[in-house]
């Protein structure tokens, strides 16, 4: 198994709390504290009606009427901050007609300076893209020949995440998908293979989330379903071994943003935080711990219990800038 003590650091948390914080943003799905009412899942079970399907369709009918509440607001909000950056554009271009030596603007030069800065605009939007791709290319061939590689797994699943080509997403996905098709067929119990095919599940939301433009409604449905897969994929893994702890973070972070998911997340924090005392990861990795569950129970309404596992994160980083941050914040509450 390739770096489990060390290699989940800074960078792979970033990535991983912004794709799993992107999900829980769009659709929704943060959990307000002492919620009132049961779930579907809970009343069809009640009923004694314990088809999965039937579950499966009802949680997906909450899920699909909140998002519709929500994307109106959303849209509204993207709106106003459209009318925001259109004035700002304006004024720029007043700004920049009006330098010394430059006569007063007129509508000619201005509109000769909105063409070249959105020219300028264009061809470093072309050239990232490029380097993306470049890059994307280089870390799949590094999977084709080693897929067990988490290290490259996690640099692709930033990669992925900054391409805005849905068409060449779109590829290279289903590129990923078949090195671990693959690769489980000659060896389906390899915790390493297994992890990254979780991995590969998660990176899908980097697609789903350019297709959202298209269908919102059903891309936001899917996405939720791909969340579930990875979920699952790193349970996968943590069946194989308990102490994966690349493993527990990712499923922690996921669960946390997922309805109903919340003991589990205090769950797998509790274990990595478990690991973190025992000195078994490294110092990103438990501040990370930490961190996480002291959101869980924030999240959950326990204030006094998100206190306390930020002081034990103390105790043991007492320089960390995150914990001290977290610990402001949950003075204020």
């Amino acid at each position: 198994m390739r770096g489990i003590g060390t290699v989940f650091g800074a960078a792979a948390v970033l990535v991983l709390l912004i794709i799993a914080g992107f999900i829980g943003y769009l659709i929704g799905w943060q959990e307000g504290s002492g919620s009132p009412g049961k779930s579907a899942k809970e009343r069809i079970l009640e009923n004694g009606k314990e088809s999965w399907q039937k579950i499966h369709d009802a949680e997906m009918e909450e899920i699909r009427k909140e998002y519709e509440e929500k994307l109106g607001a959303k849209a509204r909000t993207l709106e106003t901050k459209e009318k925001e950056i259109e004035a700002l554009k304006k004024e720029n271009l007043k700004l920049a007609g009006g330098k010394k030596g430059a006569g007063k603007p007129t509508a000619g030069n201005m509109a000769d300076i909105a063409a070249a800065a959105s020219a300028n605009a264009s061809n470093t939007s072309a050239e990232k893209e490029r380097k993306i791709a470049k890059k994307v290319r280089e870390l799949l061939r590094r999977l084709e020949l080693d897929p067990e590689d988490r290290d490259a797994m996690e640099e692709l699943s930033g990669q992925l995440w900054r391409c805005q080509n849905a068409s060449v997403l779109e590829a290279w996905m289903k590129r990923l998908h078949e090195i671990y098709d693959t690769a489980l067929e000659n060896d389906p119990e390899n915790v390493d293979l297994l992890y990254n095919q979780a991995a590969a599940m998660s990176a899908d939301l980097s697609y789903y989330r350019l297709k959202m433009k298209d269908d919102p409604i059903r891309h936001g449905m899917t996405m939720g379903e791909a969340v579930m897969k990875a979920i699952n994929g790193f349970g996968k893994v943590l069946a194989k071994n308990p102490n994966d702890h690349q493993a527990m973070m990712s499923r922690g972070f996921f669960c946390y943003f997922m309805p109903g998911q919340l003991d589990q997340a205090e769950k797998d924090f509790k274990g990595l935080i478990s690991l973190a005392k025992k000195h078994g990861v490294d110092e990103s990795t438990g501040v990370t711990a930490f961190t996480g569950m002291a959101m869980t129970y924030d999240k959950m309404g326990k204030t006094e219990e998100a206190k306390k596992a930020i002081q034990d994160g103390l105790s043991i980083y007492p320089d960390s800038d995150t914990l001290r941050n977290w610990e402001e914040r949950l003075e204020r509450k």
